[in-house]
């Protein structure tokens, strides 16, 4: 029997001594995701295959509570309790970490509405205000350098031009750190009537100021083909910010949407499931314009 068959058999058995059944369990990137059944009702089940990624799904697990509790107390704003139990199985001496959660179903922000932008440009600048605790990974990060060292990486399998990797080391100084969702997009954000519910936090903790900002433009302007909303949530999402803030927002956001386009350009390189559709003309005329334009949005 193969590795993943006795992991499957592993989680089956552990599964049932609490009275789930599995319906479907599938090996994806670094987790294993899929849907149980209890008493007639469906769950969302997701665990590490290894113990190395158990920090980053540890990190899902906590943020969501953290961004749950922070905004429904500062800022009135309500998402949903989603998960049901945690714990560990251990496999060959291994601990890997799991959560079982409510299963979600109704339309995500990937199909928007002018109130779903609105929505989301309060939902980012809400967490952006959060404090970060100090049992957050990415705890310690300079954010112009994370910044410059991800183009940087990525130039070496995406050509662009060199100006842009002198841009962004150029303006290592001026990109900030707050807590950030960490993959803030349409995709990942659902509402259920009145309350919110945001999935995928694994990468939430300190990151780069307007990470989530640039991340969110460029899926809904790229992936889904939305540039009017695209240009629609970064007004929104201005209008929250003080006096202060909007006099140096485009220079502290430009790095880091330049960082996010050429992200976009790398996905669709190396064959990556989120570059599939994606136009890298239109990628790199975004590009381009960024730099060299001061209304890009237009």
């Amino acid at each position: 029997m193969n590795k993943q068959k006795q992991i499957l058999q592993l989680i089956n058995l552990v599964l049932k001594k609490k009275g789930y059944s599995s319906l479907k369990i599938l090996f994806y990137e670094r987790y294993l995701i899929g849907e149980i059944k209890k008493e007639k009702k469906i769950y969302f089940f997701k665990m590490s295959k290894s113990q190395n990624d158990n920090s980053k799904l540890i990190n899902e697990y906590k943020s969501r509570a953290l961004i749950k509790r922070k905004l429904q107390r500062n800022n009135k704003i309500i998402i949903d309790k989603l998960f049901k139990e945690k714990g560990f199985i251990k496999y060959k001496n291994k601990r890997l970490f799991y959560f079982i959660s409510d299963y979600i179903r109704g339309r995500s922000f990937a199909n928007p509405t002018v109130n779903n932008i609105k929505d989301a440009a309060k939902l980012a600048y809400a967490i952006s205000q959060i404090k970060t605790p100090s049992s957050f990974i990415n705890k310690k990060i300079n954010a112009g350098k994370c910044i410059y060292t991800s183009i940087l990486k990525r130039s070496k399998v995406t050509k662009i031009d060199n100006s842009f990797i002198q841009y962004a080391e150029k303006n290592i100084g001026k990109i900030k750190i707050t807590f950030s969702h960490g993959d803030f997009s349409p995709w990942h954000i659902y509402k259920r009537k009145n309350n919110f519910i945001l999935i995928d936090t694994e990468h939430s903790g300190k990151n780069p100021k307007y990470y989530d900002i640039a991340n969110f433009y460029i899926r809904l302007r790229e992936n889904l083909k939305n540039k009017k909303f695209a240009n629609l949530f970064i007004q929104e999402y201005i209008n929250l910010l003080s006096s202060e803030e909007k006099t140096t927002f485009w220079s502290e956001f430009k790095p880091v949407l330049i960082e996010r386009v050429i992200g976009s350009l790398w996905e669709i390189d190396t064959n990556h499931f989120l570059g599939k559709g994606v136009n890298k003309t239109s990628c790199k005329k975004l590009l381009n314009n960024i730099l060299y334009k001061d209304q890009f949005l237009n």
